[in-house]
């Protein structure tokens, strides 16, 4: 149940942006649908008397809200499900990390390093081959040679 984390937040990523796009589309239909029903109003404002403005309404805002609740839902669909993929990416790359150093090497009791592989060559290029460990000291600066 808690192995594998980083495919189980990809999934339920995948099912939040299908899901959230879906219901996006489905709930910006039934707004534009109840928007286009709606019967025309008229409305007429009176301030002691006086007309001040009259006219006639109908379903048009909720059309554009309809298409808007359409557009910015599926687009908040697609960025929650884009910040689960990045997550568990991060999760997934996180250990790929641990589980390599890990191999490279273990600690014991003493909190001393134990590497269990060999050190890779500095040395890549094959024009310089590796320095060989010479049987005979390097010579030492200080010292007076006796020739």
């Amino acid at each position: 149940m808690l192995h594998n984390a980083s495919q189980k937040i990809s999934i339920w990523a995948k099912v939040i942006l299908y899901a959230g796009i879906a219901l996006s589309v489905i709930a910006g239909f039934i707004i534009i649908w109840y928007g286009a029903q709606a019967p025309m109003l008229r409305y007429t404002y009176y301030h002691m008397g006086t007309i001040y403005q009259s006219g006639s309404t109908h379903g048009g805002m909720a059309i554009i809200g309809g298409f808007l609740v359409m557009i910015f839902g599926s687009l908040f669909s697609w960025l929650c499900a884009l910040l689960m993929t990045a997550f568990g990416e991060l999760t997934s790359d996180t250990r790929a990390i641990r589980e390599q150093l890990e191999d490279v090497f273990y600690e014991d009791e003493n909190d001393e390093p134990v590497y269990t592989q060999a050190a890779e060559s500095v040395y890549t290029s094959p024009a310089e081959p590796a320095p060989e460990a010479s049987a005979e000291p390097a010579p030492d600066p200080e010292k007076p040679s006796q020739e």
